[in-house]
């Protein structure tokens, strides 16, 4: 599985903090909390946009769709005081990467499974035959068919 880039963070966390930094000067600045709630509504909508076009899915992930909902409405509680834009990137992220490492591990062990050197032995309590035993065919061989005799002892020729 390719690294993925990591510019898609730069420019999620970068609008981001522009959007929380712009509500707060705003609310600070006296223009009016009426504007930072417009662009509240308009963020949301960016955001998911942004989402898309990196590829990360959201409307498929409930807990990411009720991070941004559930961030939103905190920021509109607080009349755009304090915004939450950062730690609403900064979780889906976290989920992102979580969800990245579970789909390579997963890759991994598809990987190891159909590796043939590294296939198990046992299967269904018989030995299976390996590559050395399955073209042998000498009188001392100790593994037929994947059943080998009592006390490790040679089977013969029948």
């Amino acid at each position: 599985m390719a690294k993925k880039s990591n510019l898609r963070w730069f420019v999620l966390y970068g609008f981001a903090i522009t959007v929380d930094a712009i509500q707060l000067i705003i609310t600070f600045t006296g223009i009016g909390i009426f504007v930072s709630e417009v662009m509240e509504v308009i963020t949301g909508p960016i955001l998911i946009g942004l989402f898309t076009l990196f590829k990360i899915s959201i409307i498929t992930k409930p807990k990411r769709i009720a991070s941004l909902l559930g961030l939103a409405f905190g920021d509109a509680i607080t009349g755009g005081m304090a915004p939450f834009w950062v730690v609403d990137v900064w979780y889906i992220q976290r989920d992102v990467k979580k969800e990245e490492a579970a789909e390579q591990a997963q890759q991994e062990q598809e990987m190891m499974l159909n590796n043939a050197v590294r296939q198990p032995l046992y299967k269904d309590g018989a030995r299976q035959p390996t590559k050395s035993d399955q073209g042998n065919t000498d009188v001392g061989a100790r593994n037929r068919g994947g059943i080998r005799a009592p006390n490790g002892a040679i089977l013969k020729n029948s």
